[in-house]
């Protein structure tokens, strides 16, 4: 189990979206607390070569 806080959601976020070749994404977010999954959605939904994008709650 990780638990990371809001400003670990909001940086994987960030990162998650400057990674340009990124197409096909799938995360597993359990146990981050409501507002850490929206700001990580938020942030990968940016990412302009992203295909898929699978976000399981």
């Amino acid at each position: 189990l990780n638990l990371i806080g809001d400003e670990g959601a909001s940086g994987l976020g960030s990162a998650l979206a400057k990674c340009i070749n990124l197409s096909n994404l799938t995360l597993y977010l359990d146990s981050l607390k409501i507002s850490q999954k929206f700001k990580v959605k938020g942030k990968c939904l940016k990412s302009q070569r992203l295909v898929v994008f699978n976000l399981n709650f």
